[in-house]
């Protein structure tokens, strides 16, 4: 697995010193060809040296006159600007996966369904909210833990139009396994972020500052 160059632009997201007393809140539309079919709504809560995000993500939509329903809920642990610990449940579209994973010393242990594995400890579970996981040598699955071989290229700063207006954002581009397109504002966390499912093109836009 080729390693993902590091950026630092962003290095103290997640970790850093921005967030308040209360949480920040990050919500996204989830648009197919520009119709919202969804949300995703991230809250990143500072606990003294700790964070802890909560990710809610539901979406229904029609394709050739079929329903697909998909509902997503994750737990991030963060330690010292480290995320430790992850616990997701996923239900797509009557598939139910419920995941754990817990960084150790020498690598992640992940459960799926009660299955247990490993994963590289220089892997970063695939939380796209935050710029770290452009930083990351390894990527994997936050609904199954599967791993992703993927590279990262930073494609320099663009103006995009979200939450009302426009900004300037960091565009990052990922290939392999995983293929979108990523913009981050200046403290790192996630403004958009497009890629193709089932054929059709997928965008998550915050709406929210």
């Amino acid at each position: 697995m080729r390693r993902i160059m590091l950026l630092s632009l962003f290095g103290l997201v997640a970790g850093g010193a921005a967030f308040g007393a209360e949480p920040q809140r990050l919500n996204y539309e989830i648009r197919k060809d520009g119709q919202v079919i969804g949300r995703e709504d991230v809250s990143v809560d500072r606990r003294g040296d700790d964070l802890v995000v909560e990710v809610e993500t539901h979406s229904r939509t029609t394709v050739l006159f079929m329903a697909f329903a998909f509902d997503h809920k994750r737990r991030e642990e963060w330690r010292d600007g480290r995320l430790v610990r992850v616990l997701a449940d996923t239900n797509d579209d009557g598939t139910t996966t419920e995941l754990e994973a817990v960084r150790g010393d020498s690598s992640w242990r992940v459960v799926v369904n009660g299955t247990a594995g490993e994963r590289p400890a220089n892997a970063f579970p695939a939380s796209l909210w935050t710029v770290k996981a452009m930083e990351a040598a390894a990527l994997f699955g936050t609904i199954d833990a599967a791993p992703y071989q993927v590279r990262v290229s930073s494609r320099g700063d663009e103006s995009i139009t979200v939450m009302g207006g426009t900004v300037v954002a960091r565009h990052y581009r990922l290939d392999g396994d995983l293929e979108r397109d990523l913009w981050y504002g200046a403290d790192g966390t996630l403004l958009k972020t497009t890629f193709k499912r089932k054929g059709f093109p997928i965008e998550f836009v915050r709406v929210t500052r």
